[in-house]
Formats: structure tokens, sequence, C-alpha cells
């Protein structure tokens, strides 16, 4: 079996809906946390709310898109009786792939269409930082686990559209004005903040924040910084703080529980 990353600390179980907010890794995470369910005999599905780019065979080795709900169902359960792993999307959006609804996620959690769903539920255009607006993310009511990841690399660098995706909806929400440096401060904030990262997370579901980019100088230690920042709060909803890197392999660095 493949060593376990991220269910070593994220005990997740049949019937789970994961939502992946944030910056700085979400779509690698995703076909990882593929990666050790299926070697569990797990059927996966991953998708995404949003928008991503179609996964490389390594990622997901089967794509099925259709425009119609039904036909993603039923070729989905076909698909399952001979394979684990599938990506689901509607259709081709440019080079990207347009997801499906958060409802039809909920539909298939309701029907055991797969034991898993990890769904990529933000967009931030490669930055390390993000601060959602109204409509992000965009979280299934079914999910049960929402993982924040923000990356450990934007901590120092200046408030701007090359660090942060939507700077101005940073700076009001962490106080950080555009052009301002980046403090430790203000991304826990965007993590704790209402109407930050996790905003739109049911209430039943655990949050797990996952400090990536570990690896670069002085990671752990930015990371053990805000983690602290983090667990002061004593937000309920987070279960788990985790500092990691996917480069050159995923691996957990610190751990830090309530």
């Amino acid at each position: 079996m493949k060593r376990q990353i991220f269910l070593a600390h994220i005990p997740l179980r049949k019937g789970d809906v994961v939502s992946l907010v944030g910056s700085g890794g979400k779509t690698t995470i995703m076909y990882q946390l593929a990666r050790e369910l299926t070697a569990k005999r797990m059927r996966v599905i991953t998708t995404t709310t949003t928008k991503i780019f179609p996964p490389l065979s390594s990622e997901s080795s089967r794509l099925v898109i259709a425009d119609r709900e039904g036909s993603l169902l039923t070729t989905a359960q076909e698909l399952f009786k001979k394979e684990h792993h599938l990506t689901l999307a509607e259709k081709f959006i440019g080079s990207k792939l347009k997801g499906i609804s958060p409802h039809l996620i909920d539909i298939m959690k309701e029907q055991k269409i797969a034991d898993v769903i990890v769904n990529e539920a933000d967009g931030a255009r490669g930055c390390p930082l993000k601060a959602p607006n109204e409509t992000e993310p965009v979280i299934p009511s079914s999910t049960t686990w929402t993982l924040a990841v923000v990356g450990l690399d934007g901590i120092g660098k200046i408030n701007t559209e090359d660090y942060v995706f939507r700077p101005d909806y940073f700076s009001r929400l962490t106080g950080v004005n555009v052009g301002e440096v980046i403090t430790p401060e203000a991304v826990s904030r965007i993590i704790l903040h209402p109407e930050g990262i996790t905003r739109e997370t049911p209430a039943k579901a655990d949050i797990a924040v996952i400090l990536n980019k570990g690896e670069i100088s002085n990671g752990l230690d930015i990371g053990k910084n805000l983690a602290s920042l983090i667990m002061k709060e004593k937000k309920k909803a987070i279960v788990k703080v985790l500092i990691t890197s996917l480069a050159p392999l995923p691996k957990v660095l610190a751990i830090f529980n309530p």
C-alpha cells in the first residue's frame, strides 16, 4: 500500500465530501488524497465546483466530461465497476475544465456514487494567497471536511496581484493595504475571519488548515508561528493544522492539534 501522507492525519471515511479552499497547492493535494484513498481500495471522485486544468495521466487516469448531470452519474456508476478513481467535469472552457454544480455533488453523496468525493471549491490563479469575494468558495452543503490551504511563501511578500488573488478583498479582511507587507497575523485573519477562505463551510463540517510550502527558507519557523496564531483563537471547527511540503514529494512537516 502506498504511504499515507494526509490520511494519517485527516481521517477520511466512506461518505466524506472534501472541499479544498484557499491557495498554494489545492490541486496537488486533491490528487494526492485520491492516490491515498484508492490505495485503500476506495472509489474516489475528484472534481471542481469552479475551474481546473485537465488532470495529467499521473494525477487521474480517467476524465469524464458530460454537460448533462444524468449522463455523468450513469457513466460514473458504470466505470466504478472496474475503476477506483474518476475525475468529473461538465465541459472545457478554453484550456480549463468547468466543474460540476455543488448540488450534483450533494446528489452523488446521497446516492453513494463514490466512497469519497474530493472537490476543488476555490480558485487562486496560482497565487500563494487569496481572499474570497461574495461568490467564493463554492462549497457543497454535503461537505464534511474543508481543507483550507495557504502558501507560506506569501508571507513577507507584498499585497499585490503578484502574490494575492483579490488583494483588495485581502486588504478589507486583514487590514493589510494593497502595497503593504503581508504578515503572519494577516494570513491567520484570512483563515479565521468569518468571510475568509473557509466561508460557506457547513456548520457540521470539520476544518483542517494546511500551511503548504514548508520547504522554503525558514518555512518551518514561519509555519509554526502562523499555526500558533491560528490555534490560539480556539476556533471550534478547526480540528488540525498541518505544515506541509509538496515538493519534491508530499510530506507533513509538523502537526498541531487543539
